[in-house]
């Protein structure tokens, strides 16, 4: 790839189509996942399906206790 066509890929001024976007990923050694996901976000959502499954298992009573809890947590920060 020419050095100007990089440039204008880092500074947001092209787009790469997905044989250039397979290309950077195979000279990084990466899976071309790791090029268009966020894993911030993806680890984010994780969380939270943890949360709600474990929120699905729970009782009213014991959902009342946990929303107090949290509660009480943001407020010490």
């Amino acid at each position: 790839m020419h050095p100007t066509y990089i440039s204008h890929l880092e500074n947001g001024k092209a787009n790469p189509s997905l044989i250039i976007l397979t290309n950077i990923a195979n000279a990084l050694g990466v899976h071309i996942c790791d090029l268009v996901t966020d894993k911030n976000k993806v680890a984010f959502d994780r969380t939270l399906l943890d949360i709600q499954s474990a929120l699905d298992s729970s009782s009213a009573d014991e959902k009342v206790k946990i929303q107090n809890m949290l509660e009480a947590v943001k407020n010490m920060l």
